[in-house]
């Protein structure tokens, strides 16, 4: 693979007796290069959602899909962290806002083996509270054997 460098005006290379004083300043120069790169390539791209997918699907196959459409900067289904099986929907990348509008005009609602396609617009994942640990409770319908009442109390003889 040959690395090519291009000339930017919006990304320019520290003057050269300064690298590091730059590097020690911002933080690492070619982090900062690659990030405003990422955020360049960010702005020409359109993130979209693919729900309803049959289980089966491969990235090959949804790739070709989008692909008639306009290209295809990266195709994600998301799995089940535990069984590892795909939870039937996934995020595709295209290169352009308008290759992304064209794919979901032409193909939101349209079958794809076997089921229709829900597609639209990526949106922001919504901020959450952290967790919090609970521990390991174990089975909750468990609760010993305490009688058909499921009292602890205390009961006086007679």
């Amino acid at each position: 693979m040959k690395l090519v460098r291009q000339r930017d005006p919006e990304l320019q290379s520290p003057p050269k007796g300064q690298a590091q004083a730059v590097a020690a300043e911002n933080g690492c120069w070619l982090i900062g290069f690659l990030t405003a790169a990422r955020q360049k390539n960010k702005d020409r791209s359109m993130k979209l959602y693919v729900g309803n997918l049959p289980f089966k699907t491969t990235e090959t196959a949804i790739r070709e899909l989008f692909e008639v459409h306009g290209p295809v900067q990266e195709v994600a289904i998301i799995l089940d962290r535990e069984s590892g099986r795909s939870r039937g929907f996934a995020f595709v990348t295209m290169g352009n806002p308008e290759a992304g509008e064209t794919a979901v005009r032409e193909l939101n609602g349209k079958p794809f083996d076997g089921r229709n396609l829900i597609i639209n617009e990526a949106r922001a994942r919504e901020d959450r509270p952290p967790r919090q640990d609970r521990g390991d409770r174990g089975d909750r319908g468990d609760r010993g054997d305490r009688g058909d009442r499921g009292d602890r109390g205390f009961r006086p003889r007679r």
